[in-house]
């Protein structure tokens, strides 16, 4: 599973953790058995739970990244096609590698999901224990 938000553990387990528009903290799962610990229905397979930040752990940022070709890359994996579409900012690296231009400062290239490895890294983004 390639994830990328923002996350934060409660009662043990890891969680999305979302703040709408009204500044309103939620838990997000796709674990209906979470609805014994208080979650509601959402929508098909996604429950909430509103929290205040003194019941949760740190929030850390988790972002997805690729190594293609002894590069590491911004990576996004497109669902259900086995491929991911990898991003760079560095010009040279992706003219070299063939990617297109996409923005004016950004480039990108989608490769097959199996030439890839895939990994993710943390940052804490706001400590609160």
């Amino acid at each position: 599973m390639v994830r990328k938000g923002d996350y934060t553990y409660y009662d043990g387990k890891e969680y999305r953790l979302v703040t709408d528009r009204n500044g309103k903290t939620f838990l997000i799962s796709n674990d209906s058995t979470d609805i014994k610990k208080g979650f509601q229905k959402y929508s098909d397979g996604v429950f909430q739970k509103e929290i205040d930040l003194n019941e949760i752990g740190d929030i850390y940022y988790i972002h997805p990244y690729a190594i293609y070709n002894g590069e590491e890359f911004d990576a996004k994996v497109n669902k259900g096609k086995n491929t991911v579409k990898l991003g760079t900012s560095n010009s040279t690296l992706a003219t070299k590698m063939g990617f297109d231009r996409v923005d004016k400062y950004y480039y990108e290239k989608n490769v097959s999901v199996d030439k890839v490895n895939l990994f993710e890294k943390k940052k804490v983004i706001n400590k609160l224990n």
